[in-house]
């Protein structure tokens, strides 16, 4: 049951759904790159290298961070949408546990493609780098950060979720029980 109310929510709206997972494959495409970026330094840089590869993780950690945030609160909208929605299923006696599991669920649902798309991103990221930059640049792709990834873009999204799940749940018995015409 989860699984087709998930399903038919995510399907109702694709072009969330699809903004969602283009917003996780950003920030993990972000990510990576820091991490890469980072990595690609080398054991022993020139300085002008050193300087250049620590600016530049630095830059794009601060992008994903930020990322990694628009994520959490495009989560914390989409479930306040369904206020109603929740309001109605807790009237009918579902638990908060049943919400939990209904967004950990949807985000899975969105964080294990987006993440995958940011892998993607990542390697098309290590090409314009080579292409423009190859002198003083290296992105490195660490294959140990995938599922680091994929963790950090499940975690924001249930982060958002949860939050929103909170306030969600008290306003929507209100407006479940109320009369709207």
């Amino acid at each position: 049951m989860f699984g087709r109310l998930v399903l038919e929510s995510l399907r109702a709206r694709p072009y969330q759904t699809a903004g969602s997972i283009t917003s996780v494959a950003l920030a993990s495409a972000a990510l990576l790159a820091a991490v890469g970026i980072h990595t690609g330094i080398g054991p022993e840089p020139t300085l002008q290298r050193l300087m250049i590869g620590l600016w530049a993780s630095g830059l794009t950690l601060c992008v994903a961070g930020i990322a990694f945030f628009v994520v959490a609160l495009e989560q914390y909208v989409e479930v306040q949408q369904r206020t109603q929605d929740y309001g109605i299923l807790k009237v009918l006696g579902a638990s908060f546990r049943h919400f939990v599991n209904l967004l950990a669920l949807e985000s899975l649902l969105i964080a294990v493609p987006g993440s995958a798309v940011g892998i993607v991103f990542s390697y098309a990221a290590k090409a314009i780098v080579i292409l423009a930059f190859s002198r003083d640049l290296t992105l490195s792709i660490v294959y140990w950060t995938w599922p680091v990834v994929a963790l950090f873009s499940f975690a924001s999204l249930m982060l958002g979720g949860l939050i929103a799940v909170r306030s969600t749940l008290r306003e929507g018995v209100e407006e479940a029980l109320s009369y709207h015409k």
